[in-house]
C-alpha cells in the first residue's frame, strides 16, 4: 500500500466524510486531487481491501438480522447460490467443510419477512437448516500498513439506546435512505447525489438522516468496510459461551493476535446446537491462525466440546474480489 491507501484505510474506517463531495474532502485532507482519491479508492475496491462503504446498522435497531447455516452440497448448493448472490438483503455468503456448509446473513424489516423468506426459499424447497437471529455483533479489525490483518483493537460495541425502539420512530424518508444506502455508496464524484435519486429525497436531506441515525445509535459505524477475508487466512469458531462470559467478550479478546469479527446469538442453547457465539478469526498466516485459535480457547475457558471449529473451502484465499465498484 502506499501512504494514501494506507491513510483513506485508517482514517475513514468509522468517520467517512458528510460531504455532497466526500472524496473531495478526502483530497483536500491530504493536498491532492479529487481525481487521484477516486482513482485510488476504485483500486482498493478492485484489490480486495475495500468491501463497502456506508453505515453499519446495529442489529434489531431497523431490522431483524438473522445468520442462516444451510446444508446444501454439489447442485443444491448451487441452486440455492443463485437465488441468494444478488439479494441485497443477504450478506456474508460464507462456505465451510462442515455439515451447515452454507452460511449467510440475513437482513430484513420484520421477523414476519424473515419466516416468510426462510419458509419459500429454504422450507419449500426442503433444505435443512439452522436459524440464529443475531443478539449483537462486535469487530476488532485493523488493516495494517502491508495490506493483511495484524493484531487487533476493540472498538465500542456502540449499543442501541433504550430510547431508539421506545421513541425514536423512523419516517417514511428514513426508510427509503436506508434502502437506498445499504448496499453502500458509489465510488463518484457525488455519491449521495445519486443515492438521493434513489431514495426519492434531496442530498443534503439524505445526508441528515444519516447523520441523524448515527447520532441516535441506528447506525453504528459509518465508513469503509475492510475486506478482511480477501487478505487474510480465517476460520470460524463456534462456541458455547455462557451469558457472564458474552457481556464482557471484547475485553476478552483483545490483544489475542488475530483480528475478529463475531456475533451473539439469541435463544436458548439445546443439544442439537449448544452454540451462542460465532467468531471469525483472521491472520496473515496459517501458524498464525492457529495461535489465535488457541488462544481464543483458552480466553474463553472451553473444552473440547464447547466448540467446533469450521474451516473455509480456500482458507487462505488471498484473491480480488470478482465485481468492481460502480463508477458513474
Amino acid at each position: 500500500m502506499n501512504t494514501l491507501e494506507q491513510h483513506i484505510m485508517t482514517a475513514y474506517r468509522d468517520h467517512f466524510p458528510f460531504s455532497e463531495r466526500p472524496f473531495r474532502c478526502i483530497a483536500d485532507q491530504f493536498n491532492t486531487q479529487e481525481s487521484a482519491v477516486l482513482q485510488t479508492v476504485r483500486g482498493l475496491f478492485e484489490r480486495g481491501y475495500i468491501r463497502r462503504i456506508g453505515p453499519v446498522f446495529s442489529p434489531n435497531a431497523i431490522d431483524a438480522p438473522v445468520t442462516v447455516a444451510v446444508s446444501a452440497q454439489g447442485r443444491a448448493r448451487r441452486d440455492l447460490l443463485a437465488k441468494i448472490a444478488f439479494n441485497s438483503a443477504i450478506s456474508r455468503i460464507r462456505a465451510y467443510a462442515h455439515d451447515y456448509d452454507l452460511w449467510f446473513q440475513l437482513t430484513l424489516d420484520a421477523r414476519v419477512d424473515v419466516e416468510r423468506y426462510l419458509h419459500e426459499q429454504l422450507e419449500l424447497h426442503r433444505y435443512r437448516y439452522r436459524r440464529l437471529p443475531v443478539l449483537r455483533e462486535f469487530d476488532h479489525t485493523e488493516i495494517a500498513a502491508s495490506g493483511y490483518i495484524a493484531g487487533s483493537r476493540v472498538l465500542p460495541l456502540h449499543r442501541r439506546r433504550d430510547w431508539v425502539a421506545n421513541e425514536y420512530v423512523l419516517s417514511d424518508d428514513e426508510q427509503h435512505v436506508i434502502r437506498a444506502v445499504r448496499p453502500g455508496l458509489p465510488v463518484c464524484s457525488q455519491p449521495y447525489a445519486y443515492l438521493a435519486r434513489r431514495a426519492g429525497v434531496r442530498p443534503r436531506q439524505l445526508i441528515t438522516s444519516l447523520q441523524t441515525m448515527v447520532r441516535c445509535g441506528v447506525v453504528r459505524r459509518y465508513g469503509i468496510e475492510a475486506d478482511a477475508e480477501r487478505r487474510a487466512c480465517h476460520l470460524f469458531l463456534l462456541a458455547s459461551v455462557s451469558d457472564a462470559a458474552t457481556a464482557n467478550i471484547e475485553s476478552r479478546l483483545a490483544g489475542i493476535g488475530a483480528a475478529q469479527r463475531g456475533m451473539c446469538w439469541s435463544g436458548l442453547p439445546t443439544r442439537e446446537w449448544p452454540y451462542t457465539l460465532g467468531l471469525m478469526l483472521y491472520a496473515e498466516t496459517m501458524a498464525g491462525l492457529d495461535a489465535a485459535l488457541s488462544n481464543t480457547l483458552t480466553r474463553l475457558q472451553l473444552r473440547q466440546g464447547d466448540f467446533a471449529v469450521l474451516t473455509p473451502e480456500n482458507p487462505c484465499a488471498k484473491t480480488a474480489p470478482s465485481s468492481t465498484t460502480l463508477a458513474l
